[in-house]
């Protein structure tokens, strides 16, 4: 099975004011036991106008926090034929197909973590959950957790697109999740921690352009910001001129092993040894 790999932020908001003031506010939670109480339940929500399913399997309970399973599970309308003895006649035949689904609650130095099997007939792993945590977003405003979720990827492949096209690149763009909770120092920490307490925000993004293709990414704040992003606090994108020739969205940072049997979830051994493999504490 190959595996991606995901960076989940619990950020703390507001509970609404109306709450407050009637007394109906939900006692506050902390960070793991919402992600653990949100992922123990059957869950259905869109994505790109599709109707998907997560389904809950199983919560391990650990020393410092729990690993939640499920599976994540699309509807699919695929053309067959009958019997030879009903002449082969074409019938459409409706079915589902699952991708399994980990995420570890536990309190990280550099925050929570996810990992999602790659299937092909289910979907993008970042693009799902990123329909998956708008959803969970919507339906828990009064919870007093906002989630996001980016894409661990490799520094590596960032340095390689930037030497394959060296002198060319015209456009850089860094999105980053606010605040940094990653346990990563560095300048941008600090500037992203006063947007977060002076503008409330959540999301920064920081673009560099050079029309001639002459931006120097070698500095480095540049390095810091691949460091921060690729660890999965946020976002990178290079361009040439309209061409985007890196987007760390593509570039999930995966894992692949083989299980016992072909989902490993539902057995307490294998799922043991999918979850020691995936996260190292």
């Amino acid at each position: 099975m190959k595996y991606s790999f995901l960076r989940v932020f619990a950020l703390e908001v507001d509970v609404p004011p109306i709450l407050l003031a009637t007394g109906d506010a939900p006692e506050k939670r902390t960070r793991a036991q919402y992600l653990k109480d949100v992922f123990s339940n059957r869950i259905e929500f869109e994505h790109w106008g599709k109707g998907l399913i997560y389904i809950p399997i199983s919560v391990d309970d650990l020393p410092d926090g729990a690993v939640c399973s499920g599976r994540i599970g699309a509807q699919k309308r695929e053309s067959v034929n009958a019997s030879p003895e009903e002449l082969f006649e074409p019938e459409i035949v409706t079915s589902w197909r699952a991708a399994n689904f980990l995420i570890d609650t536990r309190n990280y130095n550099d925050g929570q973590k996810i990992a999602m099997q790659h299937r092909a007939d289910v979907g993008k792993p970042l693009s799902i959950l990123n329909s998956l945590v708008r959803h969970i977003n919507e339906v828990n405003v009064d919870s007093g957790w906002e989630l996001a979720v980016n894409a661990i990827t490799e520094k590596t492949t960032f340095w390689e697109a930037v030497g394959e096209f060296e002198g060319q690149i015209t456009r850089a763009e860094f999105s980053y999740a606010t605040p940094n909770v990653l346990g990563l120092r560095s300048k941008i920490n600090k500037r992203l921690k006063g947007y977060k307490d002076a503008e409330n925000a959540n999301r920064v993004k920081v673009i560099l352009e050079n029309e001639k293709g002459a931006l120097n990414l070698n500095s480095q704040e540049v390095k810091d910001a691949v460091e921060y992003t690729s660890e999965g606090g946020g976002s990178t994108k290079l361009k040439v001129g309209a061409q985007i020739v890196y987007d760390s969205e593509d570039d999930e940072k995966a894992v692949t092993f083989e299980t016992d049997d072909q989902l490993g979830l539902e057995q307490a051994d294998a799922r043991k040894g999918i979850i020691d493999r995936l996260f190292k504490k």
